[in-house]
């Protein structure tokens, strides 16, 4: 966290700083992804998502959240490969059509108005799972659960106010994404 000064200038000339508060994560760029595992429907069962739920230290709260991390500049060529490692790391799967959720040049959608981090989000449609059987989990993520949940159960989790804000609006993209394909 760190203050930014802003100078602003009144209708009637006056100039005047304002003290803000901004928070963001440099390590990361101050960008991150978030990933929409998509699993169309079969003849047996109805389509899902993959979600997870893991402890978030802001609310210190279990919640629901996509896979997403922060993106390392030493590790992702960009925001893309960073979703490709999240949704290894975070939901196990692999694979899949990758689905910008964003326009390319998009800088990423604003956390949140006081954060400076920006994120992207991808849809993908039919991940497997990882063959492997299990990725490399940093310490704080072997405490994630992974669920499929149905659309509807989607909805209720949000509209239930239980997943983060970055998770809701990657959700309400891949939808619309999905519903134009004619996937759900």
């Amino acid at each position: 966290m760190y203050d930014r000064s802003v100078q602003f200038t009144s209708d009637d000339g006056q100039s005047h700083t304002v003290q803000y508060d901004v928070v963001g994560n440099p390590r990361m760029d101050f960008r991150f992804s978030v990933a929409f595992p998509f699993h169309p429907a079969t003849a047996t069962s109805p389509a899902q998502v993959t979600v997870v739920r893991e402890y978030a230290q802001g609310p210190n709260a279990l919640q629901f959240t996509l896979p997403c991390g922060g993106f390392d500049p030493k590790k992702h060529a960009n925001l893309r490969e960073c979703a490709i490692a999240e949704m290894r790391e975070e939901a196990m799967l692999v694979g899949g059509e990758v689905v910008d959720l964003l326009p390319e040049d998009h800088p990423g959608q604003s956390e949140l108005k006081w954060s400076r981090n920006k994120f992207k989000p991808f849809l993908f449609i039919n991940p497997q799972p990882d063959p492997s059987g299990h990725a490399a989990r940093d310490a704080e993520e072997h405490t994630i659960e992974v669920l499929r949940v149905t659309i509807p159960e989607l909805y209720g989790i949000i509209l239930g106010g239980q997943m983060m804000l970055p998770s809701v609006f990657a959700a309400f993209a891949a939808l619309e994404a999905l519903k134009g394909r004619k996937l759900i």
